[in-house]
């Protein structure tokens, strides 16, 4: 893969896995300003809310991972 691309491939990547997280880190703190109000039920709802980012961010990992393999030399 040209450099430009692979460089191309590996911003994006980084990009979605940071947008992913503070949209998990903006239900969390959601969820905690709730429970601190005392609506810890409606927090944990809230909270669930946090799977499907956390889900893209581990596949979004693995495709990094796969990434590396192919760019990046064997260090051995």
């Amino acid at each position: 893969m040209p450099r430009k691309a692979s460089s191309t491939v590996i911003c994006a990547l980084i990009s979605e896995v940071r947008s992913c997280v503070e949209e998990a880190i903006v239900v969390a703190e959601a969820a905690d300003r709730l429970a601190r109000r005392g609506q810890a039920e409606k927090a944990l709802r809230l909270l669930m809310d946090v799977e499907g980012p956390t889900h893209q961010v581990l596949d979004l990992f693995r495709t990094a991972l796969k990434v590396r393999q192919t760019l990046l030399p064997d260090p051995q």
